[in-house]
């Protein structure tokens, strides 16, 4: 029995919004009405995965945030919009401020353009991201499309502001291989730290222009997909990298930590669906330093014991939105692979050879089962319709991509496969109605869910250790959107034995939106 992990799991969902790690700011995607509209600042807590509105600036395109040290926030917008009718508005830097009319909210005041001068042949320009050293430099990334011996090229450009007015002064960097999407400054180094589209994470020399990859593999094991034109970063007031990234057509807005080491990523578990954010920026000016064997408030980033992702493989001519691992807005696409960096294995797939068609939808999850030297894959698909609309999936497969199980959802919007965990040969699924229990590929145990507390809403799970001392790891469940003594969205944790099905313990929100158990991940107290 191990009763003092079960309360460290459940505080560390719980939380606390006062820290300042839970403190970052977020500007919307002010298209995703499908109107132009103003941009929508959020205030998010990273850990907790809730976010609440605290003000709005009247331009639609805002694509960068930066913290000036020991001094205000600052926004950019991007410029010349790609997708009319959208009334262009040349970029300008914009001072994050207290709204007039309402103390407690933010809005934004124009501090003055940024007043790049660019050759006539340049169609397109757009600023990508801002980021404020600790020396109160300021610089900028430029997205521009620009005609070449008649060849249309798609270019980047890495410039110096005037810190004061936000006026472009020096262009440090201009070719035609980089894409940078988003910046910042380490707190710990000062080097400033780049996502590349192509190259994953980049280091960049701001007096040199030099770009060194972090991500060396061509495939980042371990990293995220980096051809995403969502995807932000910012450096919290610890030193990690924190990095969010959401799709249109795909993905929800999700959270991760990135180690500037290597480029690897650690999911958060926090999805804020249905928002999405083209900047973020950490709001705290203090830089906390991390004494080693203290835990910080959220945890530091550290890999778990199972990571894996499912990706689609590179595909060149289906360069954006589109390009997504979603076969329902991509039919061309049909390889993935899934990366597990704590066994380093990694193996690229056929869809089409496990069955799936593109109406099946995208996978959201994988992972190798057993050891190091295993042969037995599995990956989950909620929107597989075998049987019924939107019932899901669990499909095992071999290395030579032959299916040896699948397991398919058994009514309407059963979205089996929702949520995945794998420890050792033993893989926990979810689905809307049921916990399903495998080893290997062997169904050796299901459980239906309280309908009143899970049906039809977002559900989580994960492993923890044994508990009840019959020598198998227990379940965790989470379920943020339950409604639990009048309390919407008040959220549910529950510990389920895996042999007896029967749950341990469980505990409830307190306060409507707290979404306990939005994100699950089991981890021993630090002594």
């Amino acid at each position: 029995m191990k009763p003092k992990s079960i309360l460290f799991t459940l505080s560390l969902a719980l939380g606390s919004a006062g820290v300042a790690e839970a403190r970052t700011l977020g500007a919307s995607n002010c298209w995703e009405t499908g109107e132009a509209g103003p941009t929508i600042l959020y205030q998010i807590d990273e850990r907790l995965g809730t976010y609440a509105p605290i003000g709005e600036i009247d331009i639609c395109d805002i694509t960068g945030l930066a913290k000036r040290h020991r001094g205000s926030m600052y926004a950019v917008n991007a410029g010349t919009p790609f997708e009319p009718p959208a009334t262009p508005m040349e970029p300008h830097l914009i001072r994050i401020v207290p709204d007039p009319s309402d103390p407690d909210r933010l809005t934004g005041e124009i501090v003055g353009p940024i007043g790049i001068e660019n050759d006539p042949e340049v169609s397109h320009s757009i600023i990508s991201d801002i980021a404020y050293s600790e020396n109160d430099e300021l610089y900028a990334i430029e997205y521009f499309i620009t005609r070449i011996d008649g060849e249309r090229r798609a270019g980047n450009a890495l410039w110096r502001l005037n810190p004061d007015t936000g006026r472009a002064e020096h262009r440090i960097i201009q070719d035609f291989e980089s894409r940078f999407l988003s910046i910042d400054f380490s707190h710990d180094s000062g080097a400033l730290y780049g996502w590349d589209v192509h190259r994953g994470l980049v280091e960049i020399d701001t007096t040199t222009g030099v770009v060194r990859d972090v991500n060396e593999e061509d495939y980042f094991p371990g990293g995220l997909p980096p051809s995403s034109p969502n995807f932000r970063i910012t450096f919290t007031p610890y030193g990690d990298l924190l990095a969010s990234m959401f799709d249109p057509y795909v993905l929800p807005l999700s959270l991760y930590w990135i180690d500037t080491a290597t480029g690897e990523y650690r999911t958060t578990g926090v999805s804020l669906e249905p928002i999405s954010l083209l900047a973020i920026e950490h709001m705290d000016d203090e830089r906390i330093p991390f004494a080693p064997g203290r835990r910080r408030p959220s945890g530091p980033p550290r890999w778990p014991d199972n990571l894996f992702l499912v990706e689609c493989l590179p595909c060149p001519p289906c360069f954006g939105p589109a390009k997504m691992c979603d076969p329902r807005v991509n039919e061309d696409w049909d390889r993935a692979f899934i990366n597990d960096p704590r066994s380093e294995i990694a193996i690229s797939f056929s869809r089409a050879a496990l069955g799936m068609t593109a109406k099946d939808g995208f996978f959201k999850a994988g992972a190798p089962v057993g050891d190091a030297e295993t042969e037995l894959f599995v990956v989950t698909a909620p929107l597989a319709n075998a049987k019924r609309e939107d019932s899901g999936a669990v499909i095992f497969f071999n290395a030579a991509g032959k299916v040896i199980a699948r397991i398919d959802g058994e009514t309407d919007a059963e979205l089996l496969g929702q949520d995945m965990d794998v420890r050792g040969d033993l893989v926990a699924v979810v689905s809307t109605q049921r916990l399903l229990r495998f080893r290997g590929s062997k169904l050796v145990a299901q459980m239906p869910l309280d309908k009143a507390l899970f049906a039809q809403r977002q559900i989580h799970v994960a492993f923890s250790d044994d508990i009840d001392g019959d020598g198998q790891p227990e379940i965790l469940l989470g379920g943020p959107e339950a409604t639990v003594k009048g309390l919407p969205f008040a959220g549910l944790l529950q510990v389920v034995g895996s042999k007896s099905g029967e749950v341990i313990s469980a505990r409830a929100g307190t306060q409507a939106g707290q979404r306990l158990g939005d994100a699950l991940e089991w981890e021993q107290p630090v002594k």
